[in-house]
């Protein structure tokens, strides 16, 4: 049975009041209001009045305020206040980490980036040349809440004469960041994303994903390959890159089709850019 009786809350409220912390007083009073009521149903069940059974549990609680005093020495202020700062920066920290994860970007590993042909021997080479152009394609596509985009790609050529045959080589590869954004922390990643992703380019010619061929030589066949990057809260990225590209090509195709989500970003070869 529950008990609204003035008497009962004006006793609660006037030992909670010596409580320095505002915020524990709530908590407080309800505890002792929870502590009288059970006292008060009990005296009623042995056959009291209601108004002798409220004057006795009133007597069992005894003075107010030497009650609240006694709450006030328990209660500090200082760890109140200590809790609320400890909340409050724990609220800020996850808000900026939240914030750094969604606004950090993400660089190259830097493995296979910064060297395009290794593989390619050139001690026995009576020339070699080597030219980096920077694309900028403006493609984006979307698939099951994610967005697909190519923040970072590059168009990379190697030139060299060998001395045995004296005839030129060329071998040119695109290597490129690929991003999975989705608006949700733990959604990941689609299924096989970096293991199923293949190109083709304008002339027709199919680069299969690395990870689905048998056997495979690193620069004298057409493929795509890479390795994971890194992510933030909201962001995968891969670092990837197509290689032994068609030199008459104008443009190559990313394609992903796999588990009910397809997408396709196009790179043209033939845009201009910085060159390094």
């Amino acid at each position: 049975m529950r008990n609204d009786r003035l008497a009962f809350q004006s006793w609660c409220s006037r030992a909670t009041a010596h409580i320095r912390f505002k915020a524990d007083r709530p908590a407080v009073e309800q505890e002792l209001m929870e502590h009288m009521e059970d006292h008060f149903n009990a005296l009623l069940q042995e056959g009291l009045t209601l108004q002798e059974a409220e004057r006795q549990t009133l007597c069992a609680m005894g003075d107010a305020d030497e009650t609240g005093a006694a709450l006030a020495k328990v209660h500090k202020p200082y760890l109140g206040w200590l809790y609320l700062a400890a909340k409050w920066l724990v609220a800020l920290s996850a808000v900026l980490l939240f914030m750094v994860s969604c606004s950090t970007g993400l660089d190259f590993s830097g493995y296979g980036f910064s060297e395009p042909f290794q593989g390619l021997s050139t001690e026995s080479d009576e020339t070699y040349r080597r030219e980096v152009t920077y694309l900028y394609p403006d493609c984006t596509d979307e698939c099951n809440g994610y967005t697909f985009s190519l923040p970072v790609v590059t168009h990379r050529r190697g030139t060299w004469t060998e001395k045995q045959e004296g005839m030129p080589q060329t071998y040119e590869a695109v290597y490129f960041v690929l991003e999975a954004a989705h608006p949700l922390p733990w959604a990941g990643t689609p299924e096989g994303l970096r293991t199923s992703i293949y190109a083709v380019d304008s002339e027709g010619n199919l680069y299969p994903n690395r990870s689905q061929k048998v056997s495979h030589s690193d620069y004298e066949e057409r493929e795509v390959c890479g390795n994971p990057d890194g992510r933030t809260l909201l962001r995968y990225r891969f670092e990837m890159w197509i290689s032994t590209i068609d030199p008459d090509a104008e443009w190559v195709e990313l394609r992903y089709e796999r588990m009910g989500c397809s997408f396709a970003l196009r790179i043209d070869l033939t845009e201009g850019g910085d060159a390094a």
